[in-house]
């Protein structure tokens, strides 16, 4: 296997222990579908995720208060800025450098989650995600796989806090925070539902240029049947959706067709007492 400059590994954060082989779903729509299908994983620039959700990579609002009521300071070249300023500049440069694929860790489906994110979820584990992304750092000569080589990456577990708590442990823990890319495993509580697991390169000491160079969204082209093991249909969709994922997957070539018999229906359009026949169902 040809070798690459760069150290492919997707190093696993401790919050993800024991559940290294626990179900993880995508929920997507079919224009997401197809774009996984034809060019692979598909991961945006931090920064983009303020524009839905303005705590995303930042301070709890204790630490900027702190580090004003005690006029703390940062040092740089000689010159002194407020750390406050200085803090949310930090947070502002790290969500610029940083790459990220969301999914949901659970066995079960997330009805909420279907509402908002679309009529498909792909199903796979933390374990054979991480595998798959490796292995096409570790073999392809893509560019995205040269510059994305060249960062760090991890998995982590999201935690999910009150930005705008008074618990000096969050301010204790996140002032500590290195690197201060550990902002990106911090959600607001009011995303608690989405149980998220990450995937985040990211550009640290060393290797920003190779960040900056991809752009507001990049694509890993790991190869879906190295890692889907199922692809679920919303319960609320329809039936001539249903064929319509599978038509789709027929246009993109044998190995990706193979896999349109992965394509089944959400556990949640079945009521009990019915019975699947093809893409339908009836009562018993």
């Amino acid at each position: 296997m040809p070798r690459i400059p760069g150290n492919p590994e997707v190093l696993l954060h401790n919050s993800l222990d024991g559940h290294e082989n626990n179900t993880i779903l995508r929920y997507m729509s079919l224009e997401q579908f197809k774009v996984l299908l034809s060019k692979g994983l598909h991961l945006t620039r931090a920064d983009n995720f303020t524009k839905d959700d303005p705590f995303e990579g930042e301070f709890a609002e204790l630490v900027y208060n702190i580090c004003e009521q005690h006029n703390f300071f940062s040092e740089q070249d000689g010159k002194r800025t407020p750390m406050k300023d200085s803090s949310k500049k930090d947070a502002m440069g790290i969500r610029e450098l940083s790459y990220v694929s969301c999914w949901t860790l659970s066995d079960n489906e997330n009805v909420a989650l279907w509402r908002l994110y679309g009529n498909i979820a792909v199903q796979t584990t933390v374990t054979d995600l991480k595998a798959a992304i490796e292995f096409f750092l570790a073999s392809s000569r893509e560019r995205n796989a040269r510059l994305m080589n060249a960062l760090k990456k991890e998995m982590v577990k999201v935690a999910y806090i009150d930005h705008r708590t008074t618990d000096e442990k969050i301010y204790r823990d996140m002032i500590k925070t290195k690197p201060i890319t550990k902002l990106l495993h911090y959600k607001n509580v009011g995303y608690q539902y989405e149980g998220e697991v990450r995937v985040i390169f990211y550009g640290a000491e060393g290797c920003t240029g190779a960040a900056r160079e991809l752009g507001q969204k990049c694509y890993l082209g790991i190869k879906p049947q190295d890692f889907v093991h199922k692809i679920l249909i919303s319960p609320f969709a329809d039936n001539s959706f249903f064929s319509r994922v599978k038509n789709e997957m027929e246009l993109h070539g044998p190995e990706i067709h193979k896999m349109s018999n992965l394509v089944e229906w959400s556990s949640l359009k079945f009521p009990p007492g019915a019975e699947k026949t093809g893409t339908e169902f009836e009562t018993i």
